[in-house]
């Protein structure tokens, strides 16, 4: 990827972690006057990533709880972020937000369907919309190229004991993009 592009970058699950070290090094790596879409849930955690962000691009953060996000809220801000999309050379969605789950929990042993909504909610609704608010305000254009990264890991081609929802959420997001 050519990365000395002015360019819109949107990361979740930005506050700690992986999602904080990739808007760091992207920030670091994109052309002045980029801008970047910080999103997790500690508002504290992305105003500490933001200021480890690159001086010469723009960084807004939104506090959301991507377990049951207000759409409205998430779709006027990524909107107004996101205005005038044609300034920008590249727009990239980096979907890192997620959780492992209840470990301590086997297959056999999901009985809570609201846990179950909620894990999903997080791990795959949330992606969903926010992949689709992204793809809205930047529709396909000559005028800059899209990417779409997902955060993943084995686990979500491979089963292994003990992860079943991590397993089945991850596999669900890879299918998903796989399909767009």
């Amino acid at each position: 990827m050519e990365w000395n592009k002015k360019s819109f970058v949107v990361v979740s699950g930005a506050s700690k972690g992986i999602g904080r070290t990739i808007a760091v090094e992207f920030s670091n790596k994109v052309a002045p006057g980029s801008k970047f879409v910080l999103l997790a849930r500690s508002k504290s955690g992305l105003e500490e990533t933001k200021s480890l962000c690159c001086p010469n691009v723009l960084v807004e953060t939104l506090s959301v709880n991507l377990e049951s996000p207000d759409e409205q809220t998430l779709k006027d801000f990524l909107s107004a972020a996101a205005a005038n999309p044609e300034v920008y050379e590249r727009a990239v969605v980096v979907h890192n937000a997620g959780s492992l789950g209840n470990l301590q929990r086997t297959a056999k042993d999901f009985d809570d369907l609201d846990e179950i909504n909620k894990y999903f909610n997080l791990n795959v609704g949330s992606m969903i919309l926010l992949n689709t608010l992204f793809l809205q305000a930047f529709p396909e254009s000559d005028a800059y190229k899209r990417l779409v990264v997902n955060i993943t890991s084995l686990c979500g081609i491979k089963p292994f004991q003990g992860f079943s929802m991590y397993c089945t959420g991850k596999a669900t997001r890879e299918m998903f993009l796989k399909v767009i």
